[in-house]
């Protein structure tokens, strides 16, 4: 079977660094643990992981953070803190 890499444009990248740092910032405010995010919504920690480092972030595990968190997607999604173009 093929090796199969995905390849990420520049704009999907930085969404991902964006969604990772939102979401260890409201992590990290409500005194929570990767563990404890992962175990509430059904997920391995290593889920969690990835998604804070901006590697990886499923619709399905994004739909469970905001749940979880009980907010909007402008909250996950919005560059509050201009990660955008720290990362750059």
């Amino acid at each position: 079977m093929a090796n199969k890499t995905k390849i990420q444009s520049p704009a999907h990248s930085k969404l991902l660094k964006i969604i990772g740092h939102n979401l260890k910032t409201l992590r990290l405010e409500n005194e929570l643990t990767q563990e404890y995010i992962a175990d509430t919504i059904g997920v391995n920690r290593k889920v969690i992981s990835r998604m804070e480092i901006g590697e990886r972030a499923r619709i399905e595990h994004i739909a469970k953070v905001m749940e979880f968190f009980q907010i909007e997607p402008i909250e996950l999604f919005e560059d509050w803190e201009n990660v955008w173009e720290v990362e750059e």
